[in-house]
């Protein structure tokens, strides 16, 4: 099941408003499909906007996604995978994936997504940085 939260809490943090059922402004949807959606971070810098998020399989894996936006929240690039297969993913609502923006004089901030992993050594914080704002990890 997906869970379509993501949205509105993403955009109602990025546009600093609640928003109301009257509200005009477009709506983006931050889901990647036929996984369950949850857990989101956000942070925001300007007009730029960053969120990430845990999307689990059903009976699978767990992975990071990022979405990035730069025009205040109004719309986003598809969502990209930042953890990979082997970082044992383990995400919940006490340890989300964290996300931060890194700011870089004229350029867009670097990106630094943090978030929890586990396996047979036991728990440790994983990372991936972007310098390109959002297009590589």
């Amino acid at each position: 099941m997906t869970r379509s939260f993501l949205v509105l809490f993403a955009l109602t943090l990025a546009l600093g408003s609640a928003g109301s059922a009257t509200d005009a402004r477009p709506t983006a949807m931050l889901a990647v499909p036929g996984r369950a959606n949850a857990n989101p971070s956000i942070a925001a810098a300007d007009r730029f906007v960053a969120i990430a998020w845990g999307a689990a399989a059903e009976g699978g894996a767990t992975d990071v996604y990022v979405a990035v936006s730069r025009d205040q929240g109004q719309s986003f690039g598809a969502p990209l995978r930042v953890s990979d297969a082997a970082s044992g993913t383990r995400l919940s609502g006490e340890q989300p994936p964290r996300v931060v923006l890194v700011p870089r004089g004229a350029k867009e901030p670097s990106i630094v997504v943090v978030w929890t992993g586990k396996d047979a050594r036991g728990t440790r914080l994983l990372t991936a940085r972007s310098e390109d704002g959002g297009r590589v990890f």
